[in-house]
């Protein structure tokens, strides 16, 4: 599997809140435009963002979902203030801290299901 490219790495299960990083916030990015380069640029930019665990280029309302992992909301304004509202083309943002973690799995056994055949 890891020839085939199925298995890309190896991760070490870290506890974040031991790290000083227990607090996730979703973050939705509406851009100002999305032709020419926007989107590149606005992904250039964010994946030299440290505290950016996830994004997301999606279809709807907004485009980007962003998922954070800062100390506390102190941080969190600072990250904001700092570097999410002052990359290229934003319009707005909405914050969506999280109150409690129910799911969180990288597991893929229960999305595939026992019964899906593998290829």
């Amino acid at each position: 599997m890891e020839e085939g490219g199925v298995i890309r790495g190896y991760h070490a299960d870290l506890d974040p809140q031991q790290l000083g990083a227990g607090l996730i916030v979703f973050v939705q990015v509406t851009l100002q435009r999305t032709a020419g380069d926007a989107f590149r640029r606005f992904t250039d930019t964010i994946a030299t963002i440290p505290q950016i665990e996830e994004c997301h280029l999606v279809s709807g309302e907004f485009d980007y979902l962003i998922k954070a992992r800062v100390g506390d909301m102190s941080e969190y304004r600072e990250l904001l203030g700092g570097a999410l509202l002052q990359l290229p083309n934003v319009l707005e943002s909405k914050s969506y801290p999280v109150m409690e973690t129910l799911v969180d799995t990288q597991a893929l056994d229960a999305v595939l299901g026992a019964d899906r055949p593998r290829r």
